[in-house]
């Protein structure tokens, strides 16, 4: 016993260590994608239109100007940043975008506001998800093994350390999903009014982190209604709960009354979701997503690299293997919950329905927008984030109930050590690429900087990109270009504006120009050549949407 005592804690040491240099890893070698331009857009007070605006009026401008845009100022006040959101994006509340503003005041002047203090929060807030997941588990199932389990298990996940490293509002989402399923556990347990006020608190944090933290809050109300039937509850815990939910409800009005008058906005924010897809498309990406529970290999998010022969079936394997692993976790939580069925236990005789309606009051409303309307919303994975824990925490159960067997221990452990090997190598397989799958639109940016920053000897011409729009992908390429290359964006098409204006020495690059801009610009200056100098290749083939808004090509244009 002293023996495995000493090597578990070593291991819990092993995985703590890891978890953080995985997360810390990647601050800034990872591109600096679209969607995290616009949360800085927001933290810095912007709006998209405001952006636009004073940017496309053909100037070219250095990476440093665009830039600009991005950084926290005294022009700007946290009431700007609330209101961007308000105006810009209501489905994504204020409170991580004010926290990072702030963030950003506190250590700005000291550290400087480069990338890595941008993601630091977030990375803090990664591994703060950990000690609350030791106590959600430990409230679910009473045993300190099988929190630890769910600690490794979820430390050392893909897509946790994935998200811990961008400037979102997601890591933040994940930490309050279990922050607020711990208190409530918890409230459920000692029965106060403290308790229930912490919980009613988290309740409001969540539901001002992201608007899906309402099906979190449903999944919740589901659970209590159902240990309620089954006579679990005494009439003050129930009584506790609805109070609880009142206050947090209350506390949300004003940004409630935001969604409700930017409901228009939010549906249009979110319309790439709603392109259709095939079932079977949909189907395919259910299951990717459930195989990238524990691995996660390939940059482009098929589990393994596309070139491998044997990829098809192993992809297949992995999914069958986590969907055939959390079947058998489920059944193995149900018979152990029968045999606490007495008053000592508490809420542990409903842990499997606990998990259960974490996991299904997400995805269930997601597919029934696509049943109904078509799209792809529960095949996207940042969305599955209450479904990734409600498995961490099931699957962990399992595994950590086997090292209490000791005619089970070893193979309980191997298996173990298997997810935890796939987990790592699938942390340093991203941690050591600049770009993932998770940066979509910009996924390609390192390349096409690669390209137009191949001319380096000092004196040779600058690249100068032209673009109609795509502003948050310009200024997510800004940060792979040289110092010296300038972005301008011509919304009309007429390039003279700055060619007419512009020293020789430059080479004219164009950003994803249409056929009709190029036919325009032909037109314009009739011995124009445009030569494509780059096309990404193709990629996320499990989703045609995604690889049609993702693609990027660039053209060399000489007049």
């Amino acid at each position: 016993m002293g023996s495995d005592g000493r090597w578990g804690r070593m291991a819990i040491a092993l995985v703590l260590i890891l978890a953080v240099v995985f997360r810390l890893a990647g601050l800034s070698g990872k591109v600096y994608w679209g969607d995290e331009v616009f949360s800085s857009f927001r933290v810095a007070g912007f709006t998209l239109p405001e952006v636009a605006e004073i940017l496309a009026d053909g100037q070219p401008r250095t990476p440093a100007e665009l830039q600009y845009f991005q950084i926290p100022n005294g022009d700007r006040t946290t009431a700007d940043t609330v209101r961007a959101l308000a105006i810009d994006d209501p489905q994504h509340p204020p409170l991580y975008f004010v926290a990072l503003r702030w963030w950003h005041q506190i250590l700005g002047p000291v550290f400087g506001d480069g990338l890595p203090l941008r993601r630091l929060l977030s990375v803090a807030i990664g591994l703060a998800v950990l000690p609350c997941a030791y106590g959600l588990a430990w409230e679910l199932f009473g045993s300190r093994v099988i929190a630890w389990t769910a600690v490794a298990i979820i430390g050392l996940s893909p897509f946790h350390v994935l998200y811990s490293l961008e400037v979102r509002n997601y890591g933040l989402w994940t930490l309050e999903i279990v922050g607020s399923s711990w208190l409530l556990l918890r409230a459920l347990r000692l029965k106060n009014s403290r308790a229930w006020f912490a919980y009613a608190l988290s309740a409001a944090s969540l539901l001002y982190t992201l608007l899906f933290g309402l099906f979190t809050l449903m999944g919740h109300g589901a659970f209590v209604g159902i240990a309620a039937i089954q006579r679990q509850l005494r009439r003050s815990q129930f009584i506790g709960f609805i109070c609880a939910i009142a206050i947090a409800l209350f506390l949300w009005q004003p940004w409630l009354r935001i969604i409700i008058i930017g409901f228009g906005t939010i549906t249009q924010t979110t319309g790439f979701t709603s392109l259709p897809v095939s079932p079977a498309m949909l189907i395919q990406n259910w299951g990717l997503n459930l195989g990238r529970l524990f691995i996660d290999w390939d940059s482009q998010g098929q589990i393994f690299p596309a070139d491998w022969s044997l990829a098809p079936g192993l992809v297949i394997g992995a999914i069958v293997a986590t969907a055939a692993l959390t079947v058998i976790a489920a059944a193995d939580l149900n018979r152990w919950q029968e045999t606490k069925k007495n008053p000592e236990s508490g809420i542990k005789s409903l842990a499997l329905w606990f998990l259960l309606t974490l996991i299904f009051a997400q995805f269930l409303p997601l597919l029934m927008l696509d049943l109904r309307s078509g799209g792809f919303r529960s095949g996207v994975t940042r969305y599955w984030v209450p479904c990734y824990l409600g498995l961490q925490l099931l699957i962990a159960f399992y595994l950590g109930r086997r090292q209490f067997w000791v005619q089970q221990q070893n193979w309980g452990r191997s298996l173990l050590g298997l997810i935890l090997a796939s987990q790592i190598i699938s942390c340093t397989a991203s941690g050591i690429a600049n770009t993932w799958w998770v940066e979509q639109g910009s996924y390609d940016h390192p390349a096409v900087a690669d390209t137009l920053n191949a001319i380096l000897a000092p004196g040779d011409p600058y690249p100068l990109i032209l673009s109609q729009a795509y502003i948050p992908r310009l200024i997510s390429l800004s940060y792979q270009l040289r110092l010296d290359a300038r972005i301008a964006i011509i919304p009309d098409g007429n390039i003279s504006i700055v060619t007419d204006s512009q020293p020789s020495d430059f080479l004219l690059y164009l950003y994803r120009p249409s056929p009709k801009w190029l036919a325009q610009i032909q037109q314009q200056y009739p011995g124009a050549i445009a030569q494509p100098v780059y096309q990404s290749p193709p990629q996320f083939p499990y989703l045609p949407p995604l690889a049609n808004h993702s693609a990027v090509q660039i053209y060399q244009l000489t007049l």
